[in-house]
């Protein structure tokens, strides 16, 4: 099984910034079954796909919101197929990416869950980014705010649905409530940010990587986007073999979005207002070797049906 080269058959997708933010295109073909591989093979790992068996080159897509996805035309695959997507996460040196994204804006404009416009949580972020300079410097204070402020409370069934505004009044909620509303305060202090859907390794101790997780990220003034956390760790600029993050974006992701197009072949995965949640919290990944702190190896796979 050899790693797949990216850049062959790699389909750059340019959407509009708008006021949701990233915005669905006619481009897209339909058809297609989407696995989301994310941006680690950038920063030193690697990520290997067969189909039916075989080493697979096919399309990959970047959707101009930090992702990359493998696309498989359904007209290719047959019942009882096999798609296994195999990632090597590797300990390196932190790498910040600028990874070619939509205009600046769309960062900033409020969205259905980001509803960075409210006028409580716009006046918040604003004060306590008041006399700082730099995106760093904002950021961190909006993260120890978020950190503080709110109670981790695992509802997973319905926190998908709470807008920012609504988990900022509330004080509680699970990762997505977190990074929504980090991203959500960033936003309104003018720093541009997104959210991040990933997996994690070892929720409550299981020793599994297979848990839907959730972060955000910001960009500075120099384009570099930074990852943070706020519930499995408090870093900023995370660097962290234990967490893959798969797409960037879930509540404007022109891919999840236009579900006519794509089918996001992941788990049992429900869509409340357009978020892809998954409510047992499980995709199916299976850690196939852990030799930390150098690498761990994980896959998934999928069988059409």
């Amino acid at each position: 099984m050899k790693p797949f080269s990216f850049f062959s058959k790699l389909i750059l997708v340019f959407l509009l910034a708008i006021m949701t933010g990233c915005e669905k295109i006619q481009e897209f073909r339909s058809d297609y079954l989407v696995f989301p591989l994310g941006r680690s093979f950038l920063a030193g790992s690697s990520v290997e796909i067969t189909v039916a068996g075989q080493s697979y080159d096919g399309e990959y897509l970047y959707d101009n919101c930090g992702s990359y996805w493998l696309q498989v035309p359904k007209e290719d695959l047959e019942a009882g197929d096999e798609v296994v997507i195999t990632f090597t996460r590797r300990k390196t040196d932190l790498l910040l990416l600028t990874t070619q994204d939509a205009p600046g804006e769309t960062w900033l404009e409020p969205c259905y869950y980001i509803d960075s416009e409210d006028e409580a949580l716009s006046e918040k972020a604003l004060a306590l980014t008041e006399g700082l300079d730099s995106a760093y410097e904002k950021a961190k204070a909006i993260q120890t705010f978020v950190i503080t402020h709110l109670r981790f409370t695992p509802n997973y069934s319905s926190s998908f649905k709470v807008k920012a505004s609504q988990t900022y009044e509330e004080q509680f909620g699970t990762c997505m409530n977190f990074s929504r509303l980090f991203v959500a305060m960033s936003r309104a202090a003018g720093i541009p940010s997104r959210t991040v859907w990933g997996n994690v390794y070892n929720y409550n101790d299981n020793g599994l990587y297979d848990f839907h997780h959730q972060w955000a990220e910001f960009r500075d003034e120099d384009g570099k986007w930074h990852p943070l956390d706020f519930n499995y760790t408090k870093n900023i600029d995370l660097n962290d073999i234990c967490y893959l993050d798969l797409f960037c974006n879930p509540e404007e992701n022109p891919v999840t979005l236009d579900r006519s197009t794509y089918t996001l072949a992941y788990g049992d995965i429900k869509y409340p207002h357009d978020y892809p949640a998954t409510c047992t919290g499980r995709f199916g990944y299976a850690l196939i070797s852990d030799s930390r702190p150098d690498s761990m190896v994980l896959e998934y796979r999928y069988v059409v049906e």
